[in-house]
């Protein structure tokens, strides 16, 4: 992946400069962190994510979790502005990278530990009935399972999901589809 191949060309440069150096120590802790996309974020934004994820401790800012496929054949989870605006506006940006629903699982347990998230973004290729993360993908008949985990809870009252995935919300109110699914987790 890119984050390594950039890891190991600056390793092998002899006397990085200061903003190499910078570079270097970003993509070391996007490695350490399980971040396969950086070039999803402008540098700040980016830093700010690295922060709030080696922190990851409650504060007065209202917290959002943002959780992305590591599969991404179509570049679709590379607009990501509205991050910069979120963190612009004081919201405490968790973001994550996922392979399975297991992972997400885990990823929305861990990015809201010690506060419950104002907002969760999840994102995924999609279709009506299921959400495409990369080794696995969300379907309608994990619904049980997901309510057996006890992640509901990550959400605060009032709090709202957004689904980045085509199609997850097809067939509306009165068809299953992964935007109903997450309704039904998380009835808040």
């Amino acid at each position: 992946n890119i984050v390594d191949y950039v890891i190991k060309y600056l390793n092998n440069m002899p006397n990085l400069d200061k903003h190499s150096k910078e570079l270097l120590d970003l993509f070391e802790d996007c490695k350490e962190l399980d971040i396969e996309f950086p070039a999803r974020f402008a540098p700040a934004t980016l830093k700010e994510i690295i922060k709030n994820r080696h922190e990851n401790k409650a504060d007065d800012r209202p917290l959002v979790v943002i959780i992305f496929p590591k599969s991404d054949w179509n570049r679709a989870f590379y607009f990501t502005d509205y991050v910069d605006s979120l963190i612009a506006h004081n919201y405490r940006v968790m973001y994550y990278e996922v392979e399975t629903e297991e992972e997400m699982i885990t990823y929305l347990k861990e990015g809201t530990k010690g506060q419950r998230a104002s907002l969760i973004v999840l994102g995924g290729h999609g279709t009506q009935t299921t959400m495409t993360f990369g080794k696995s993908m969300l379907d309608v008949s994990d619904k049980k399972q997901i309510k057996e985990s006890g992640v509901s809870v990550a959400l605060e009252n009032n709090g709202q999901i957004v689904v980045v995935g085509c199609s997850t919300g097809e067939g509306r109110k009165t068809e299953d589809n992964i935007a109903n699914l997450l309704r039904d987790i998380f009835p808040q």
